[in-house]
């Protein structure tokens, strides 16, 4: 398989989208393909900004977003978890028929089904997903085997950073010496090293490490990962703890390029 560093979004080379390309007839007016046929479906409940129930009970975890946690553990919601949710409720409540599209994988680890939602009226389809980047309500997450429509939504993120939209509006990311906690995050810092091993690591300041395993390996040039060394980088992803000589150790794993966006001067370029 492809690595995803291709012509359109290339990882040895790096650049900012400028608001024309960004705004292009493509990129602002025609919406994500989806893929496959879809199954027209009613939402009986919508959970929060990236999952549903619909009627006949199965429940439904989005494919390529990731939304601030309305319930977080002994926390209160996240910051604009309530307005994702209610962007989500006001999406499926306007005009036009609900359709679910599946990917490659059918379920999470959770057993709720995977797919993208999308409205069909007299305009077209309209994909949930990408109208939750657009506005800055999720993050783009694209992980194996379901990346069919990861380039739209990469996209799509990509517009509301450059517009400072929603998320894009807080606070930067989370330097890689003070993360503290677990779960979804943005991490920025320098890389000190990189090995290229069976697994394959990427240390930053402050002994955070991110992680490529082999299964991901087809995804990344390897040539482009050794020139991380040195640079500041930005991650996006679900960091865990492990127990490392006594010690807690912050990781994260990476599974596609998406989630690698270097940083200078404060501003954040993708990895393209």
């Amino acid at each position: 398989m492809k690595t995803i560093a291709k012509a359109s979004r290339c990882i040895l080379g790096a650049f900012l989208l400028s608001p024309s390309l960004l705004f292009s007839p493509w990129a602002s007016s025609a919406d994500c393909r989806p893929p496959g046929r879809g199954e027209t479906v009613q939402v009986e409940y919508v959970v929060d900004g990236d999952s549903v129930r619909l009627s006949d009970g199965r429940s439904v975890r989005l494919i390529g977003i990731n939304t601030p946690e309305l319930k977080p553990r002994n926390r209160p919601p996240e910051s604009l978890a309530i307005e994702a949710r209610q962007a989500v409720v006001n999406f499926l409540a306007a005009d036009g028929d609900i359709l679910f599209y599946v990917d490659q994988g059918k379920r999470d680890r959770h057993g709720r089904y995977l797919g993208h939602l999308f409205r069909r009226d007299a305009a077209g389809l309209h994909s949930l997903e990408r109208h939750l980047l657009l506005q800055g309500l999720a993050y783009h997450v694209a992980i194996p085997p379901n990346l069919s429509m990861a380039e739209c939504f990469a996209i799509a993120e990509d517009t509301a950073r450059v517009y400072g939209r929603g998320l894009w509006l807080q606070a930067n990311s989370v330097a890689s010496r003070e993360v503290r906690r677990g779960g979804y995050q943005r991490v920025s810092g320098v890389v000190k090293s990189v090995s290229l091993g069976k697994v394959w690591w990427i240390n930053l300041e402050g002994g955070f490490v991110a992680v490529i395993y082999p299964e991901n390996h087809r995804f990344f040039d390897p040539s482009a990962v050794r020139n991380w060394s040195g640079r500041r980088i930005e991650i996006e992803g679900w960091v865990y703890g492990v127990s490392k000589e006594g010690r807690r150790q912050w990781r994260v794993k990476l599974e596609t390029p998406y989630a690698v966006n270097r940083v200078t001067d404060d501003k954040v370029f993708t990895w393209w």
